[in-house]
């Protein structure tokens, strides 16, 4: 394994350790830490005070989470910010991927053990999806749906990503289309960022119904793609 990636494991493994315990001192640390030998190389010692000091700033860099002290509790370490790891998010989702990833290195004999569900993929799409989001710029989005022979092209304006059952959808609108839709990037074949920017001012409307908006599958259909004019289908 390489020792940026161990260095990350070691990382996750302190923070999940930190969780776990909800408060808990470096003496207790060190305990688990020596007993742990998936993560820590049998040439490797105590975790210093030093060390410890060093992963937590790169833990708070890395990742955003910084673990505090109750110097008046015994000085026990706990993290400041627990509720953002419980409370689903982008970076939730991000963590949790991580540490599975870091457990499974280097143990092949686990890998048909560890079952995931199938996705749609796509995701190579969603860095400029977050671009777009960012700077309300609208997309230019040619996707192909479902039994369906001919790609189709729209232009979107990007509200949200949402997970949802494992896929990742687009949220969004039309231009002059009163209409919330979502898309699966699964579905998508290409993306285009413009430079057209929109307001994005019905996010409070599709921020509350992000999972009907998925779950009815409002799917703009063009009747020809080099017009404007656009009308709405529930793909059922």
């Amino acid at each position: 394994m390489a020792s940026s990636e161990r260095q990350i494991q070691k990382y996750l493994w302190l923070i999940n350790t930190i969780l776990q315990a909800k408060r808990i001192t470096l003496k207790d640390i060190n305990q688990l830490w020596l007993k742990d030998t998936s993560t820590r190389m049998e040439a490797e010692g105590e975790l210093s005070e030093g060390s410890f000091f060093r992963y937590k700033k790169a833990i708070h860099k890395l990742f955003g989470i910084e673990i505090g002290c109750h110097h008046n509790k015994g000085n026990t370490y706990f993290i400041e910010n627990a509720e953002s790891l419980i409370n689903p998010s982008i970076y939730t989702w991000f963590l949790t991927g991580l540490a599975a990833l870091t457990h499974l290195a280097g143990r092949e004999e686990l890998n048909e053990r560890i079952i995931f569900e199938q996705s749609s993929g796509g995701f190579n799409h969603i860095p400029p999806i977050i671009e777009a989001i960012k700077e309300n710029r609208i997309l230019i989005v040619r996707y192909l749906l479902p039994n369906c022979y001919f790609p189709k092209e729209i232009r979107i304006q990007p509200y949200c990503l949402k997970q949802h059952l494992q896929d990742w959808y687009v949220i969004g609108t039309i231009s002059d289309s009163p209409f919330p839709f979502s898309l699966s990037l699964g579905n998508i074949l290409t993306i285009t960022i413009t430079d057209t920017t929109f307001i994005p001012d019905k996010w409070e409307e599709i921020r509350s119904n992000c999972n009907e908006i998925i779950l009815n599958m409002s799917t703009p259909t063009i009747k020809n793609p080099n017009v404007s004019s656009i009308r709405y289908s529930s793909d059922t």
